[in-house]
């Protein structure tokens, strides 16, 4: 998934507010209240005075404007290089989109392992996505074999914190996991009851809850909260992922609980 695609309303939401730094002169307040402004061709200019003087929210703000091409064109590589500034200066947002870009390719050449060193650090000093990103590198073959141990321990960190896609896929290794092992009714329930659900993610996280529900045995409860699932998919869910939802109703109606394929 691309960072740019995912995260571009987030960014000016945490640009304002997810860390705190003292201005070190009145370039970086400036260059905080014009982004916060959105006047970004302003912020372009003080925000860079700012940064090159080390401050690392400045650098940090000056990767999401060449990331997100807000007052200048998009460039990738000064995206990549203002965040690594800022992540060395240890500003955790950036050291998550460092992460990301390495592990996507973007602005610089793909490093999964790279990836996953910068995305530790912002999990070590606590930001949740990046421990969600962190399982989500487990839960999938970036980083060779899936390693569902390791993902679980990484959903069940930002999960504790309340990240909503953390509960979620948690819910659902433990409810449908390849490996026997690793399956657990008992905590699939816990955690598919915390769920949220909206309209933006009810199909998914309403499978979920039916995959839960369906391990624990309560296959009318599973078939109902699978219709309900299936009738929230958009339009433009098509394809294998719909026969998926469908497939899984049949299993519950016949009062079998779904197991995902290994590898």
């Amino acid at each position: 998934m691309k960072l740019r695609n995912l995260l571009s309303a987030v960014f000016l939401v945490l640009a304002a507010c997810s860390e705190s730094e003292t201005p070190k002169d009145d370039f970086l307040g400036d260059c905080v209240n014009h982004y916060r402004a959105e006047s970004f061709k302003v912020a372009l200019t003080t925000c860079t005075k700012a940064a090159e003087k080390e401050s690392a929210r400045a650098q940090w703000l000056l990767g999401n404007m060449y990331y997100h091409g807000l007052g200048t064109e998009v460039s990738d590589k000064k995206a990549f290089d203002w965040y690594l500034s800022a992540a060395q200066n240890d500003w955790t947002d950036a050291q998550y989109s460092i992460g990301l870009l390495y592990r996507d390719g973007e602005g610089v050449e793909k490093n999964v392992d790279e990836g996953f060193k910068w995305l530790k650090k912002a999990a070590d000093n606590g930001l949740r996505e990046a421990s969600f990103e962190i399982g989500q590198l487990f839960y999938s073959d970036l980083m060779g074999e899936p390693d569902l141990a390791n993902a679980i321990h990484w959903f069940k960190k930002a999960a504790n914190d309340n990240h909503q896609m953390s509960i979620n896929n948690l819910s659902w290794l433990y409810a449908t996991a390849p490996e026997k092992q690793f399956r657990d009714a008992k905590r699939a329930m816990f955690w598919a009851e915390k769920l949220k659900i909206n309209k933006d993610n009810s199909y998914m996280f309403l499978d979920t809850q039916a995959a839960a529900y369906a391990l624990a045995g309560k296959y009318e409860e599973a078939v109902n909260l699978q219709n309900d699932a299936i009738s929230h998919l958009p339009d433009d869910v098509k394809g294998d992922i719909r026969e998926q939802f469908q497939q899984r109703l049949e299993a519950y109606k016949n009062h079998q609980a779904w197991t995902e394929k290994c590898c």
